[in-house]
């Protein structure tokens, strides 16, 4: 998916569950590597691959309700997600904050067969410092 906010609905059994958010189309445009896995009927688990890059913004359900991403408790490899909640994955270039907007859970969770999960996503970019002189 590309953009700064957008959003995006994608079966994720497909493609081990992964799903590339960017800022653009551009080759070098920052970008990251979501994943998501199977939880339940109402909730899916954002896979960070080992704790320091993911969160669950606990008690927002808007993207302006969250300040500092980084206040948030990146100690988890995976965060639960129920649908109308917000994970945020960061790394170098900042943070996405993805909410989750409906899911259709697979067979063992009640589901049709027809498999996805649908967000929106908000694009954080990291700040350069400033120089005080």
């Amino acid at each position: 998916g590309t953009g700064m906010s957008a959003g995006a609905k994608f079966d994720f059994t497909q493609n081990g569950g992964f799903f590339t958010i960017s800022v653009d189309d551009e080759k070098e445009s920052p970008r990251w590597k979501t994943r998501w896995t199977n939880r339940g009927a109402k909730s899916i688990y954002l896979y960070g691959g080992h704790p320091g890059f993911v969160a669950l913004a606990r008690y927002a359900h808007e993207f302006d309700e969250i300040d500092d991403p980084d206040a948030l408790d990146y100690r988890g490899s995976s965060v639960p997600i129920e649908i109308g909640s917000i994970g945020i994955m960061r790394n170098e270039h900042g943070h996405v904050l993805c909410k989750v907007t409906a899911i259709e859970p697979t067979t063992d969770h009640g589901g049709s067969g027809h498999v996805s999960v649908t967000i929106k996503w908000e694009i954080r970019l990291a700040t350069a410092p400033t120089s005080s002189d």
